[in-house]
């Protein structure tokens, strides 16, 4: 299946999907319609440094896809009392 390739006019949200999409075509044998199905569903956030992407105690009901940077995780672990 064809790679999907960024628009020429090097618009940020193009550029991310079709990174996502080259990686995920890598592991997925993706349909043409499943594919556009998928992309409807995605947008682009950009975040700062020290920015969070969620905050302690917050329930995430959407899938984050790291185009370029890094991210640090941390775990509390519940108190006994």
């Amino acid at each position: 299946m064809p790679k999907i390739k960024a628009m020429a006019n090097g618009n940020a949200f193009f550029e991310s999907v079709s990174k996502i999409m080259d990686t995920m075509q890598e592991r997925i044998e993706f349909t043409p319609d499943e594919m556009m199905l998928f992309q409807q569903h995605l947008k682009l956030s950009t975040l700062k440094k020290n920015d969070l992407l969620l905050a302690q105690g917050a329930v995430e009901n959407r899938l984050h896809f790291i185009v370029d940077g890094v991210t640090r995780s941390f775990f509390q672990k519940d108190e006994k009392t």
